[in-house]
């Protein structure tokens, strides 16, 4: 953990010349000392020159680079990451939001499917009766009909008689005369 922090604050780490960089194309970058005792940075296994070609002071200054690359690139990770946990606790909360909304929904097309279920079986109820009352209404203007023609049948009238209130079958049927 330490050298870990010392590379990424740019200093050396304190045990041993090998730096590994994770996810770095280069692979290991290590310190070398020359014959003459000056160092070079070499990176990777194949390369073993300084890329700028000046020995001692530019080892430090690459070496510095590449720390501070990786400074730079573990804190723009890190803020990307706070960026990542912000936009996901967002869209948790959203997420939360619309569940709420559709447990209410829920609850409420629970509650409708409840009270039509309630109406259907009062409309079956009502058309039920609508039928019986339909039927009893159908007797009621048949016995109406022949109360009617009961009533006719019961003023009969007589074709061929005289209407004189001095009749014998006029006063029998009647009782008195029409005059």
């Amino acid at each position: 953990m330490a050298s870990k922090r010392a590379r990424i604050a740019g200093e050396r780490p304190q045990k041993g010349n090998h730096v590994t960089i994770e996810g770095c194309p280069m692979g290991e970058v290590r310190e070398m000392r020359a014959k003459d005792g000056s160092s070079d940075c070499t990176a990777g296994e194949n390369s073993t020159e300084d890329p700028i070609g000046n020995a001692g002071s530019t080892d430090k200054t690459v070496l510095q680079l590449i720390y501070g690359t990786i400074k730079e690139l573990h804190t723009e990770s890190q803020m990307e990451s706070r960026r990542t946990r912000m936009a996901t606790k967002q869209l948790q909360a959203s997420v939360w939001k619309v569940a709420k909304t559709c447990r209410g929904i829920e609850e409420k097309l629970s509650t409708i499917e409840s009270r039509i279920s309630t109406i259907e079986a009062e409309t079956e109820g009502l058309k039920e009766q609508a039928e019986k009352h339909g039927g009893q209404l159908t007797d009621i203007m048949w016995t109406l009909e022949d109360y009617e023609n009961r009533q006719r049948r019961n003023k009969l009238r007589f074709l061929g008689i005289e209407e004189k209130g001095g009749g014998k079958l006029y006063k029998g049927i009647y009782g008195q005369s029409l005059t």
